[in-house]
């Protein structure tokens, strides 16, 4: 599947052979197998701006890495959510948003946690609620050493980059 898209660009025989691959995965139980390519057809659905197939492969992709109690996947999995499929007006995207949020800080992984702050903030613009933006934004800016320290200082004047200019 990856040589098919990365090699001679064809997505729809790529897509083919990840279903095919999907099914002997779910044939044969292997279930980490089958999350990597239920995660793998989601973004290529995407890719292929099938967003109700890449949506519907990416919460077969969540259940399935929640059940698993693989986080690492999970992370993957929502950001990749909501930054390609879920859009900020989908009454899923605040839910997913908070699991991210909560996933990030279980884990202890600070890319994550400033990632879901930043939508959060989106979601609220979107809603139009200030107060709870402002509420993310300080939240945001309370684990700056961290982010600093752990990721980068890059990722951080990002984070402080979208605040401003939500602000404006």
């Amino acid at each position: 599947g990856n040589v098919l898209l990365n090699v001679y660009g064809n997505i729809t025989e790529s897509i083919k052979v990840y279903e095919v691959a999907l099914l002997e995965a779910k044939q044969l139980g292997l279930l980490e197998e089958e999350l990597i390519i239920l995660g793998e057809l989601a973004y290529r659905y995407a890719s292929n701006r099938q967003n109700s197939l890449s949506k519907r492969r990416y919460f077969d992709a969540r259940e399935l890495a929640k059940a698993l109690g693989n986080d690492d996947q999970l992370k993957t999995i929502l950001a990749n959510m909501l930054d390609r499929v879920i859009i900020v007006s989908d009454p899923q995207f605040y839910e997913l948003s908070v699991e991210y949020s909560a996933l990030g800080k279980k884990t202890g992984d600070f890319v994550t946690q400033i990632q879901a702050i930043g939508f959060l903030i989106k979601y609220f613009q979107h809603v139009q609620e200030p107060d709870s933006a402002v509420q993310y934004i300080l939240k945001g800016f309370s684990i700056k050493d961290p982010v600093i320290t752990n990721v980068s200082t890059l990722r951080y004047l990002s984070f402080v980059r979208y605040c401003f200019q939500y602000i404006n």
